[in-house]
């Protein structure tokens, strides 16, 4: 059993800047913290900061500060990654925190990784670390209770630039617990779009199947799918959608590969790829992170039709949702945040929320404070 730690007591602060060999360096301590802290965020996995530092990190090039106490323990562990980027007419440098950075690698319940009774003093030291190297901290998908105690040790600016979304998500283990099919847990309104979409589904291409990938090369197949229908439909908006960089797809290609799911295996970290078709119909891919019992939905590739009665996100979730519920093993199913405000189909399939927030924190600088100015005036303020 480790020592205790001490709370309140005096820290030591290092910074490791960035080089090759800084994650394995302090893998162990990283995954040490999280089993102390209980932190369950698949995207401070170790296995998600591995990969980010491998890919990204020669890019991003982010130090780690870690904090001892007096007896040299590790209580605390923040990777931070200084960015130049347009800010209207400015170029400002912008910190980014933990697995962040990369606009397009999606980052959520995030927090700085520390022990009980020491976030104080490692908040404090950390705002004074950012504040003498960026003109700007950015907060990406923070837990509440996290981005609270940021706050507290932040200098106030008047402003702060951000929004606040719903973190939708499905507790598989109470509808267990209950013997509620998930369908059943729905709205009126809801059940009855996903079932009238199902059977003409059904009437089209037939019976219903929903399939898993059961090894590193199928995953990597249905990947692809899931990309071409991804972006198809996100270029109908005039974008390109969460898979337009080299780098995000080197990433997840990897991610899919060396954790992808073998049969028969449940492990803290596995890849999901999973499919829905109806005959030989694709309707939907879904990519997930399954993490300490939580189903993470991270995307989907939809294929949509002329017919707007055919819903293919709501059939294809519900079919899924249902084949986890049916499992036994996961106890949750996370649609994850992302968008602003949130999505009304996560609303219609998700029963419980949380809040996650994405925030800029400005240092308190002349500078700034014209860009908040110029900002204020543009918009009539």
């Amino acid at each position: 059993m480790p020592a205790a730690h001490t709370p309140g007591t005096a820290l030591t602060l290092d910074s490791l800047p960035h080089a090759r060999g800084v994650w394995p360096s302090i893998e162990g301590e990283w995954e040490a913290l999280l089993r102390e802290t209980n932190c369950r965020s698949v995207f401070m996995s170790r296995q998600w900061m591995e990969l980010w530092f491998d890919v990204f990190g020669s890019i991003l090039r982010p130090d780690v500060l870690r904090w001892r106490d007096a007896d040299g323990r590790v209580v605390a562990l923040c990777p931070v990654s200084i960015c130049r980027e347009r800010r209207g007419p400015f170029i400002v440098r912008r910190a980014y925190l933990n697995a962040a950075g990369e606009h397009l690698l999606a980052s959520e319940h995030n927090m700085v990784l520390s022990l009980p009774g020491h976030e104080s003093s490692v908040h404090a030291d950390l705002a004074d670390y950012v504040r003498r190297r960026a003109d700007s901290l950015m907060l990406s998908g923070f837990v509440e209770g996290a981005v609270a105690r940021v706050r507290a040790a932040w200098p106030p600016l008047g402003a702060e630039e951000g929004y606040e979304s719903d973190d939708r998500y499905v507790p598989l283990g109470l509808l267990r617990s209950t013997g509620t099919p998930y369908l059943a847990s729905l709205s009126r309104n809801t059940r009855e779009q996903v079932r009238r979409s199902m059977r003409l589904y059904c009437e089209l291409h037939g019976d219903p199947v929903v399939e898993v990938a059961g090894n590193p090369a199928q995953a990597l197949a249905w990947f692809v799918e899931l990309c071409d229908l991804h972006a198809g439909r996100w270029q109908t908006r005039g974008t390109a959608g969460a898979f337009a960089s080299p780098g995000a797809i080197r990433f997840h290609e990897r991610l899919i590969r060396e954790y992808t799911r073998h049969a028969g295996a449940l492990d803290h970290f596995t890849v999901e790829l999973t499919r829905v078709r109806f005959g030989d119909h694709v309707v939907g891919v879904l990519y997930n992170l399954c993490y300490y019992g939580v189903a993470n939905f991270y995307q989907s590739g939809l294929r949509y039709a002329d017919d707007n009665r055919l819903k293919p996100g709501l059939v294809t979730h519900s079919l899924a949702i249902q084949r986890y519920l049916d499992g036994g093993d996961l106890g949750e199913y996370d649609f994850l945040a992302g968008e602003t405000g949130g999505a009304r189909y996560k609303e219609s399939l998700a029963s419980e929320r949380r809040t996650l927030v994405w925030c800029e924190l400005m240092t308190p600088t002349f500078r700034n404070r014209m860009i908040v100015r110029l900002r204020d005036w543009s918009r009539g303020r």
